[in-house]
């Protein structure tokens, strides 16, 4: 016969009844397996889970604390039904039976199944696997980092492909765990390390153009490293290109849906960068010959060009030759000509020279000597007389001139009147309007005026038609 749990008769004090109670639950109730759905969850400041499990008549309190909630690979939310196993504790403070959770699993999904949706689902309500924000991969891969284990067989394959695609490109191995607890955050700093200056842009070294994540085949748990947030976020502030090349063909993984590009398999990656580095130099190739024949094809042009002028110089330098023939007999004319020439003017000129000194100059000079000064003297009279009379009439002509200009008008207290607009002389008020802008020009300055009112008549006309009152 067991033993009551409560002695008749005994009189408890609270504090010992909940001590009672605590010891029986805790001997009998410890390894509690319970199943129900969430409500009211809640973490506390301090990492603590607070929620309610309850069914369709009854609920009971949960508390996980935070050592054992750092395990969870999932975050628990309102009505997911779970199994929880714990233990079951009464807090004496506040007189509250409670379930103590040591773990949580999930019913249906499994937990990193479910974390891996939940994850999926924050990362892209952020934007984190958005189209528009991924780069293109370099079609020319010179210099790329790869991030994976040194001591796996994928490593090897990579190089393997690229040495038989003879890929011309530097590869530099950033090792890191690709499993197992941390790796996730070896993977992230790996990538961060590959984004410093001293990795990214070196000095005598070539930039980098691609980072790829590589990782083998496996199951969800084997590749969970790359489904944390940590090394999602870390792809996501990467300014280097990512490829993401995890698992098998069917794997999905976070890191496949933030990176930039993402590789079925590392051997699909390898491949990728190999064939699309291929592709430019079969394209530059394919160029070169293209570019070599339109230069063969120039060339042999040039050279029937040149043939062409060759012919036309040789041709040329003939007719230069028979030009050349034909100076020499003309010069030789020429100078048979010119020695003629010369004789028939020598002969000229001894003719010449004897009328002159049969009629020799300082006669003629001394018959005309006399002759010449009366004309001089008459023509010096004529040429005063006209000076006289040109400067009578400019002395005129400039009176005129100066009683006619404008200058002499506005010098007596004259002005001129223009419109501001479009520089018009004014003679008659009906040119203008009342409040024109107008330009008065004085002997000295120039005033802005505005019209302020207007007569038909000026004072001068007023007066000659005003009857005259002394013939009244």
């Amino acid at each position: 016969m067991t033993e009551p749990l409560f002695p008749a008769k005994k009189i408890y004090r609270v504090s010992e009844l909940a001590e009672a109670l605590n010891h029986k639950m805790e001997s009998e109730f410890s390894e509690l397996r319970v199943q129900g759905e969430i409500s009211g969850f809640h973490q506390h400041k301090s990492g603590h889970l607070f929620f309610s499990l309850k069914d369709e008549s009854s609920k009971l309190e949960v508390i996980m604390f935070r050592f054992q909630a750092l395990y969870l690979k999932f975050r628990p939310e309102d009505g997911l039904e779970v199994i929880i196993r714990g233990r079951l504790n009464f807090y004496h403070p506040r007189g509250e039976l409670r379930l103590i959770a040591e773990a949580i699993e999930p019913v249906g999904l499994g937990a990193l199944q479910l974390a891996f949706e939940q994850l999926k689902q924050k990362l892209a309500a952020e934007g984190l696997f958005a189209k528009e924000r991924k780069r293109p991969i370099p079609e020319f891969c010179r210099r790329i980092v790869v991030i994976t284990s040194p001591t796996g067989a994928v490593f090897q394959d990579l190089l393997k492909i690229f040495w038989q695609r003879k890929t011309r490109l530097e590869i530099l191995l950033i090792p890191s765990r690709v499993q197992g607890e941390g790796a996730e955050v070896e993977l992230a700093e790996a990538i961060e390390l590959s984004n410093r200056p001293e990795i990214a842009e070196p000095v005598d070294r070539l930039p980098l153009d691609l980072i790829v994540l590589a990782r083998g085949g496996g199951s969800l748990e084997d590749l969970w490293s790359f489904n944390t947030e940590r090394l999602a976020r870390s792809i996501y502030k990467s300014r280097i290109p990512v490829m993401s090349a995890v698992g098998h063909e069917v794997d999905y993984t976070i890191s496949d849906w933030v990176a930039d590009e993402r590789a079925p398999t590392p051997t699909a990656a390898a491949e990728r960068i190999a064939q699309s580095q291929l592709d430019v130099i079969r394209r530059l190739d394919q160029a070169g010959n293209q570019l070599a024949v339109e230069l063969f094809d120039r060339m042999e042009g040039s050279e029937e060009l040149l043939e062409k002028f060759a012919r036309s110089f040789s041709q040329f330098r003939f007719t230069l030759r028979q030009m050349d023939q034909g100076l020499v007999i003309y010069r030789h004319r020429l100078n048979g000509a010119l020695v003629e020439k010369i004789r028939l003017m020598k002969e000229q000129w001894i003719q010449a020279g004897q009328k002159l000194q049969a009629r020799s100059p300082a006669m003629w000079l001394r018959q005309n000597r006399e002759k010449t000064a009366g004309l001089e003297a008459e023509l010096e009279g004529r040429v005063q007389s006209r000076i006289s009379q040109a400067r009578e009439s400019v002395s005129r002509l400039a009176g005129g001139i100066q009683a006619l200009s404008p200058l002499s008008t506005l010098g007596r207290g004259y002005s001129i009147l223009m419109k501001k607009s479009d520089q018009a002389v004014i003679a008659d008020q009906k040119e203008v309007e009342v409040g024109d802008e107008l330009e008065l020009i004085l002997d000295r300055g120039e005033l802005g005026v505005r019209v302020g009112g207007k007569k038909e008549k000026n004072r001068w006309e007023e007066d000659e038609t005003e009857p005259d009152k002394n013939s009244e």
